[in-house]
């Protein structure tokens, strides 16, 4: 108990809102000042203060915004102040658009497009721009930025996205799909079909790609992928509801063949 006890008096307390305000004034260091930020916010979140979390999202915004074209050609600052303002943006679209204030957000994602440098990724962003599209129910513009974001990602192939490849085909996919734009739509499941690994990703766009060929009155191509589909992945759901979709009942599992023979280890060694 004294060790607790003694653990917790040498923990420093955690700054107070007054202290953290106090402490932006007065840090000198970029960095450090952007931290103390995104800990102010934080702040104001935890005690559900709606206007000061989204005074201090604008506040941490504005600053990284002076503070990158202030260094937008310094050799020593320029990779830091673009980063910071790259993520204050993003923190701040996502903020707004979440307060249900797309517009706002939108703004803010185009004006820093406007100003970052081509030759950096704007992945993330045009990213947001199409969910921002989608929720409001701008579909074209929601595809367009689908394709910038893939153009985008085959350009610079990062690998710290908040999103997969995958992801951004299938939304694109399932908006043409879902507006009967289905010519369009069979052509973006093919791709996701074509370039993902993913079994469960695979079945599902072959499932919907089916179902866009019936509607174009492909009747046989329809089919024969269904069947495949109900084949190669027959434990997955897109495999279950291709059985339905065909209008077959499903086989007993006696007559299912397995790929590989499971061996069951009822003393659990591997353990």
């Amino acid at each position: 108990f004294n060790s607790t006890n003694n653990d917790n008096k040498n923990t420093p307390a955690e700054p107070t809102v007054k202290e953290l305000i106090k402490s932006i004034k007065k840090e000198k260091d970029a960095k450090a000042k952007f931290a103390l930020y995104k800990q102010l916010r934080m702040k104001h979140k935890k005690a559900a203060d709606r206007n000061e979390y989204l005074a201090t999202t604008t506040d941490m915004y504005k600053w990284s915004l002076k503070y990158y074209k202030a260094n937008k050609k310094s050799a020593k600052n320029k990779i830091d102040a673009l980063n910071m303002y790259y993520e204050a943006t993003q923190i701040y679209a996502k903020t707004f658009w979440t307060d249900d204030d797309g517009a706002t957000a939108m703004k803010c994602i185009d004006q820093a497009i406007g100003v970052i440098p081509t030759t950096t990724s704007r992945a993330e962003l045009l990213y947001l721009k199409g969910r921002i599209n989608e929720e409001a129910k701008n579909y074209d513009a929601a595809v367009k930025n689908y394709d910038l974001t893939l153009a985008d990602m085959a350009q610079f192939n990062l690998k710290t996205l908040s999103f997969s490849q995958d992801r951004v085909m299938w939304l694109k996919a399932w908006i043409l799909y879902k507006n009967h734009q289905y010519e369009e739509s069979t052509k973006a499941l093919q791709a996701l079909i074509d370039s993902t690994s993913d079994l469960s990703e695979k079945s599902r766009s072959q499932f919907y790609l089916a179902r866009a060929l019936k509607a174009l009155g492909k009747e046989k191509e329809s089919k024969d992928l269904l069947e495949s589909v109900s084949q190669n992945d027959f434990f997955g759901y897109y495999g279950l509801v291709a059985y339905r979709e065909l209008g077959k009942k499903l086989p007993a599992l006696s007559k299912v063949k397995s790929a590989n023979e499971l061996k069951f280890d009822l003393k659990l060694e591997f353990l």
